[in-house]
């Protein structure tokens, strides 16, 4: 602001919080990776799952559907855009649906066999803690001045 004249001073370059938070890279890699996991699925189980007639065709769109709002929830935060919230939250929400598609054997071992599904669960189990740890971490963001 100059202060002889009451203006604002436009020729000083105005720095909008340049830096991205170590957690926000972190969550956008995080995200990706994710989204390589269950593409990884989708092209080596769950396209043949689909094609020998075990699942319907149409058990294919949420995973699918789920990369694609990973992808797209990790740019918009790297982007900083607060809309990357709503699509992280749709990729929660249609990554329940992935639970009885992709791990169908789960549901049909017997009782002795459950310490050995607990510990073939806990990779999925923690990396939906570590999602929903990055949208709960964007709804924060949103009320700081990360965003535009």
């Amino acid at each position: 602001m100059d202060s002889r004249s009451g203006t604002m001073d436009t020729s000083a370059p105005q720095v909008r919080n340049p830096s991205r938070p170590a957690l926000v890279t972190f969550a956008v890699i995080y995200c990706l990776l994710l989204t390589l996991k269950i593409a990884y699925w989708l092209v080596s189980e769950g396209w043949a799952l689909a094609r020998m007639g075990d699942i319907a065709l149409i058990m294919l769109l949420p995973p699918a559907l789920t990369c694609m709002l990973l992808v797209t929830g990790g740019l918009l935060l790297w982007g900083r855009s607060a809309k990357s919230s709503w699509c992280l939250l749709g990729a929660l929400l249609l990554g329940l649906t992935l639970i009885p598609i992709m791990l169908p054997e789960i549901f049909r071992v017997p009782a002795s066999l459950y310490p050995q599904v607990a510990w073939y669960v806990l990779p999925a189990t923690l990396q939906a803690a570590l999602l929903v740890a990055i949208w709960v971490y964007s709804l924060r963001l949103r009320r700081s001045a990360y965003f535009k």
